[in-house]
C-alpha cells in the first residue's frame, strides 16, 4: 500500500488531469441515460401481475388505467372534458356514462342503485375511467397523465398506479435537489468548524461531487438506471461520513508533515486495517 501511495503522489498531477477530463464522457453518460420509473419492470416476468398486463397489451392494447374524478359538472362539461381527453396521445379508450349511453340522456333516469355506480348525488362527483395502450408506468403513460391534467386545469382529479408513478417521479425529481443542498451544506458547516483550513469543505465537496458523476454517468453501460438509484446515488454519496473523522485523523497525525508523507501514511494506515472474515 504504500508504494501505491508513492505512486499517487508522483502521478498526482496526471491523476488530477484524467479525473477532470473523465467528466466529459461521465457527463454526456449522465444526460444520455434513460430514467426507468417503470416498478413492474423490476418484478419476474412469470409472476401474475405481469402475464396480466402482457394480456392486456396483446390481446386489448390496453396496457395502463385511470379513474378521473369530476365535481361539480353537468353531464354537457363532462362530455367536451372527454373530448379533450380523446386526443391525448396514448388514450385508447373511455369508459363513462356519456360514451355508453350519451349526454343527452339524464342520469336520473337510471336507479340510484345503478346511478351510484359512476355518481354520487350528495359530492356531486361523477366517475369515469381512462384506458391507455402503453404500460402503467412508461414514459408515454406518464407523459398522457401529465398532459390530462394540464387540460382539466383543475376541473377533475386522476386516480390510479400510473398516476401515483407520475407523482413519485415529480416529487423525486424536487425533493432529490433539496435533500443534496441540505446534506452538501451540513457537511460543509461540519468541515468549516473541525477543520484547519476553509478551503476543505470546497475540495471535500468537488470529490464527491465528481464522484457522483462519475457513477451516475457510468450508467450509460447499462441503458437506463432506476429512478430510486438516481435518488439516492447523491445522497448515499455524501453520507460516506466516515472520510470525515478519518480525514481529520489523518490531518492530525500528520500535521507537521507535507501532503506527499500524508498521503503515502494514510494509504499505510489503510494497509494496517484488519480485513473481516
Amino acid at each position: 500500500m504504500e508504494k501505491v501511495g508513492k505512486a499517487i503522489v508522483k502521478l498526482r498531477i496526471p491523476i488530477l488531469i484524467l479525473s477532470v477530463l473523465l467528466l466529459i464522457p461521465a457527463g454526456i453518460g449522465y444526460v444520455k441515460t434513460k430514467v426507468n420509473y417503470d416498478i413492474l419492470y423490476y418484478l419476474p416476468g412469470d409472476i401474475d401481475t405481469m402475464k396480466g398486463q402482457d394480456i392486456l397489451m396483446d390481446e386489448f392494447n390496453k396496457g395502463a388505467y385511470a379513474t378521473v374524478v369530476v365535481k361539480g359538472m353537468d353531464a354537457k362539461g363532462i362530455e367536451k372534458i372527454e373530448d379533450k381527453i380523446e386526443n391525448v396521445e396514448h388514450v385508447t379508450d373511455i369508459i363513462s356514462y356519456n360514451s355508453m349511453v350519451g349526454a343527452e340522456v339524464p342520469t336520473e333516469i337510471i336507479p340510484s342503485k345503478y346511478r351510484s355506480y359512476f355518481e354520487n348525488q350528495e359530492s356531486g362527483c361523477t366517475m369515469f375511467m381512462i384506458f391507455f395502450d402503453d404500460t402503467t408506468s412508461s414514459d408515454g403513460t406518464m407523459a398522457a397523465i401529465q398532459e390530462l391534467r394540464n387540460i382539466a386545469d383543475g376541473q377533475c382529479f386522476i386516480s390510479g398506479m400510473s398516476a401515483v408513478v407520475t407523482d413519485t417521479k415529480n416529487i423525486t425529481q424536487q425533493e432529490t435537489i433539496a435533500y443534496v443542498v441540505i446534506a452538501a451544506v451540513l457537511t460543509s458547516i461540519v468541515l468549516a468548524l473541525f477543520m484547519d483550513s476553509f478551503l476543505v469543505p470546497v475540495f471535500f465537496m468537488l470529490s464527491i461531487g465528481m464522484a457522483i458523476v462519475y457513477n451516475l454517468g457510468s450508467n450509460v453501460i447499462m441503458g437506463e438506471v432506476s429512478f430510486l438509484t438516481k435518488a439516492l446515488a447523491a445522497v448515499l454519496q455524501l453520507g460516506v461520513t466516515w472520510t470525515i473523522p478519518f480525514s481529520y485523523g489523518t490531518a492530525i497525525r500528520n500535521r507537521k508533515a507535507s501532503i506527499r508523507m500524508t498521503i503515502i501514511r494514510q494509504w499505510q494506515w489503510l494497509s494496517e486495517i484488519p480485513l473481516l472474515p
